[in-house]
């Protein structure tokens, strides 16, 4: 398996006609920030073929190819969205299912407020080890937050998270990939802690989670690695486009609930009795 350090490195059996490999880095996030549930399953190997894989190196394929490890593209996961419109009716009078209400807000450019998070898997596809060497974040663009409509979920709304969250503070000066603690709030810099490689063939899944309280931001994330002694870089961008986030405005000109029963129409001092900004679903971890 992939292999997640500190300084000291701890033998794991592998399982029955599969080589896997950890470091104790794996257990000590778990154990000290509560990110991961388990790593049972959290990287797939595969066998290779050498005329193939040999014929990869002379062509310089990519050591490590990143995709998109999300489920349903029409499903939208989050606690609240805002719009740069207002929502036409259309949006608001269909089927009610959260299918159905995910596709029509997608359509209409929903924006994740405050937490924005996007699944992905890393895989490498040569016969060399690869050690990651830095993983950041990189905006692209900024523009202000979108203040025309805002949706946020009901009681049964919340994000998915996978296997390792990697957050990034999108309004800060540093980029690096993070870790949090117990609490939420930001801790050490991934990297400082656990080291990570990957064998031929392995595969490491990533949650990647942008926060923004001020601004609309497009960003991706590059990773820095290394493979026989040659520095690489890889935008784990696997739609070819990049991510987005917004913070919260301080006002909207509607808003929205949305549950079981599908969007409904809100006085906004219901939704946000003070500062829009100032409301839950707008945190961001400080």
């Amino acid at each position: 398996m992939p292999r997640l350090r500190k300084k000291q490195r701890a033998a794991v059996e592998p399982a029955a006609g599969q080589r896997r490999r950890f470091l104790p880095g794996v257990a000590a996030l778990v154990g000290a920030s509560g990110l991961l549930a388990t790593v049972t399953g959290l990287v797939v190997t595969r066998g290779f073929d050498p005329i193939a894989d040999q014929a990869k190196d002379v062509v310089g394929a990519s050591p490590l190819v990143v995709y998109d490890d999300a489920g349903d593209p029409e499903t939208l996961d989050g606690t609240a969205f805002a719009f740069d419109h207002v929502l036409p009716a259309a949006v608001l009078s269909g089927p009610s299912g959260s299918g159905a209400v995910s596709g029509r807000l997608i359509r209409e450019g929903a924006v994740r407020v405050a937490r924005g998070a996007t699944a992905i898997t890393i895989e490498n596809a040569r016969k060399e080890t690869a050690l990651i060497t830095s993983i950041r974040a990189e905006v692209r663009k900024r523009t202000p937050a979108p203040s025309a409509a805002l949706v946020v979920m009901g009681p049964s709304g919340g994000l998915a998270e996978g296997p390792i969250e990697l957050h990034f503070d999108l309004d800060g000066v540093d980029l690096d990939a993070r870790t949090l603690d117990k609490r939420g709030k930001p801790a050490g810099k991934f990297l400082d802690a656990h080291g990570v490689e990957l064998a031929a063939g392995e595969k490491l899944r990533f949650n990647l989670v942008g926060h923004a309280a001020k601004d609309s931001v497009e960003w991706l994330v590059k990773v820095g690695y290394v493979v026989n002694g040659k520095a690489r870089t890889l935008d784990l961008d696997p739609k070819r486009r990049p991510m987005r986030v917004t913070g919260a405005s301080a006002s909207y000109r509607e808003a929205f609930i949305w549950d079981a029963a599908g969007l409904t129409r809100e006085p906004l001092k219901k939704v946000c009795p003070t500062d829009c900004r100032r409301q839950p679903f707008a945190e961001t971890p400080r």
